[in-house]
This record gives C-alpha cells, structure tokens and sequence, in this order.
C-alpha cells in the first residue's frame, strides 16, 4: 500500500562549464618592432626572420591560435610570410643596384 503522504523526489547533478571567450588581443613578443637583413646575392624563399605574438586566451584553442597576415603595400610582393609560423622569407630575388628603395617597412596583422 503507498504512502500518501510521503514525496516521491528525484535529484540531479548539473554541471556548468565556463568556456574561453576570444577577448585578448596578440600581442607581439619581445617588442613590435623586428628588424632583419638579407644579402643581395640570395636567391629566392631565403629565411629573414620570425615574428611571434602571445595571445592570453585559453591555450591549445582556437581562441589562442594566431595567423598572421602580410598587409599589403608597394614592397609586400618581395616577401611571404608563413601565416602559421610568422616566418619572413624572400619572394623575389633582391639587386642592390636595381632597387629604389634599399629599405623596406612592412606591416604584419597577428589576428
């Protein structure tokens, strides 16, 4: 025979995850400014130097990945840029004496 006045209850546990929201900026490491060089005499796809950039949202996430970007300019088409691994490499073989400008300013986006 049931007990009228007892309650029948059921419990439940439920668990709340807080996920990484995409609200820090890269930031470039050491500074963001890099300088390199490379001899005229090189050829084409040689190395000049990496940029890196340190993102503070949670690690190993999308949130936290970095591609970075060559924008574009006058002078971008003697360069490439490994969007994964920030590494800058020649496009195009360099002559000292056929250059206008024997410095080149670029600008890399870390997104």
């Amino acid at each position: 025979e049931d007990n009228l006045n007892s309650s029948l209850v059921d419990t439940a546990t439920v668990t709340i995850r807080v996920t990484d929201a995409n609200d820090n900026s890269p930031i470039f490491q050491p500074s963001d400014q890099y300088t390199g060089s490379i001899d005229e005499t090189q050829s084409v796809d040689i190395y000049i130097l990496t940029v890196f950039a340190n993102d503070t949202d949670s690690p190993n996430t999308a949130n936290s990945r970095i591609r970075y970007t060559l924008l574009s300019s006058s002078v971008s088409n003697y360069f490439d840029l490994d969007t994964v691994t920030g590494e800058l490499r020649s496009a195009r073989p360099l002559d000292f004496e056929k250059l206008d400008e024997r410095m080149f300013d670029l600008t890399v986006q870390a997104s």
